[in-house]
């Protein structure tokens, strides 16, 4: 229980990072608008057997995945480490997956209910921040 209430308090101030970056985004001396990437298939996944396999919240890149945090990519089309706004809500590009190729995007959610809740969707992205990070990590599990 203790392991839930400390990965409940990481995804907490990595979302409040997050809109603290959003809202400074929008003052006036900030960075320029989010580019628009087009339109991208976008769908739900979540730390599940059947959603994530063996790996559950362990991102390719190394990191926990955690819900309005973490998006699944194709890195030949979007780098690890940029940062995209899908629906009005900043993500970072984290994972792939067997199932993520071209210009789709997963979604990661806590729950199974919720990523499936999320269906198949046609979405307008925007990039907000492109950085790249070094290719994945190799996990520990593997």
């Amino acid at each position: 229980m203790k392991r839930r209430h400390i990965f409940a308090g990481v995804c907490l101030a990595i979302l409040l990072t997050s809109s603290a970056e959003a809202l400074a985004a929008e003052s006036p001396d900030a960075a320029p608008a989010p580019t628009p990437l087009g339109i991208f298939t976008t769908t739900g996944y979540c730390p599940c057997e059947s959603c994530s396999g063996r790996w559950g919240r362990l991102t390719s890149t190394g990191a926990l995945a955690c819900a309005g945090h973490t998006v699944a990519v194709d890195p030949q089309i979007i780098p690890y480490g940029t940062r995209l706004m899908i629906n009005g809500v900043i993500y970072t590009a984290e994972d792939c997956g067997g199932g993520v190729n071209g210009n789709h995007i997963d979604i990661f959610y806590d729950t199974h209910e919720e990523s499936r809740a999320h269906g198949i969707q046609a979405t307008e992205v925007f990039l907000i921040q492109q950085t790249a990070v070094p290719d994945a990590v190799p996990s520990p599990l593997s």
